[in-house]
């Protein structure tokens, strides 16, 4: 889950919108994709975990990328 606020485009927020796959050997592979309003200048994000199950759950390479369209 991400929120965050920005210059011109006010507090947003973003879930459910992640693309999963798994791989045999326990893993997955977690793509969430989102589009801030172009009025945006400037933005702050946080990035959250939640975990709704009593597993443990891990987390290895994260990696976030921003691309301009």
């Amino acid at each position: 889950m991400f929120s965050g606020k920005g210059d011109g485009c006010g507090d947003l927020y973003f879930a459910n919108n992640t693309e999963i796959i798994k791989y045999n050997n326990g893993w997955a592979k977690m793509a969430y994709y989102f589009t801030l309003p172009q009025n945006c200048s400037q933005f702050q994000l946080t990035f959250f975990v939640w975990n709704t199950s009593s597993a443990n759950v891990y987390f290895d390479d994260i990696e976030l990328k921003i691309k301009k369209k």
